[in-house]
């Protein structure tokens, strides 16, 4: 049995934000041997399913860059959230000194929380993720349910002016891309080994798919790394395995070339 991961944007995505037929048609066919494909994103499980329930709307799925493992029964097979404290305070820093910045707040499965969606940035993110974000003032905002991670959007230079401020002042936070937030313990590597770990009883093989540096962690927890076309030379030079580019149905190259 084979053990499929992949990123999303960059990787199972094309250029056109789309899953391309080819690869669509290479994951069903390893699906209906019994394999398992499991879709590893920065993004909400809502975001992710809207894009993966072409190839199957029974995935397992991990999310917000590790910190929620989705069972494909849609159970929570694992979660690690971030201190409600935490929250506050970062959105305290960034209200109070960064206004230019955009501040986006996910929770479950499904809840985006903004303040304003009539601006670049928030209707950029709506459009990338196919998914519309609940408005609300979050400074007073009671946050009743898990907080997984935050989003901060807005002109890299800002970013990561706050990234670094962040860093220095609040412990057990993990930000990556200058602005995804989330608790330090989780990251996509972390829970690629808990679901490998749940089938260790299994003949298994494993295999994952990236092209970013986001990715790495992934990419060093399985057996068969595969580092996308489009990668940038610096992620190439890390991993021997390179495939096609995401534009050139990359992911269903390899798959299809796996012996049974």
């Amino acid at each position: 049995m084979n053990i499929i991961f992949s990123d999303l944007d960059g990787t199972l995505l094309n250029s056109q934000h789309k899953v391309s037929i080819p690869t669509i048609a290479a994951i069903q066919n390893r699906l209906t041997k019994g394999d398992i494909f499991i879709p590893v994103s920065a993004r909400m499980p809502l975001a992710i399913t809207k894009v993966t329930d072409p190839i199957s709307s029974e995935l397992p799925l991990i999310s917000y860059n590790g910190a929620l493992i989705i069972n494909k029964d849609k159970t929570v097979a694992y979660s690690c959230s971030l201190d409600n404290a935490t929250v506050k305070r970062i959105i305290k820093i960034v209200k109070s000194n960064y206004p230019q910045l955009v501040i986006n707040v996910y929770c479950n499965y499904d809840l985006w929380l903004t303040e304003n969606i009539h601006n670049y940035w928030t209707e950029k993110e709506m459009k990338a993720v196919n998914c519309i974000p609940k408005i609300v003032d979050l400074s007073n905002f009671s946050f009743n349910s898990p907080i997984y991670k935050l989003l901060i959007q807005g002109p890299k230079e800002v970013k990561l002016e706050l990234k670094k401020r962040l860093e220095s002042s609040i412990n057990n936070i993990n930000i990556v891309n200058y602005g995804e937030i989330t608790n330090s313990s989780s990251n996509k590597g972390y829970a690629v080994k808990k679901i490998i770990e749940k089938y260790k009883a299994t003949s298994i093989q494993s295999w994952a798919f990236g092209d970013s540096e986001n990715d790495i962690t992934m990419l060093n927890s399985v057996e068969n790394p595969y580092v996308m076309g489009n990668a940038s030379p610096s992620i190439k030079k890390l991993f021997h395995n390179h495939t096609l580019t995401n534009d050139n149905n990359g992911i269903a190259f390899v798959l299809n070339q796996i012996n049974d």
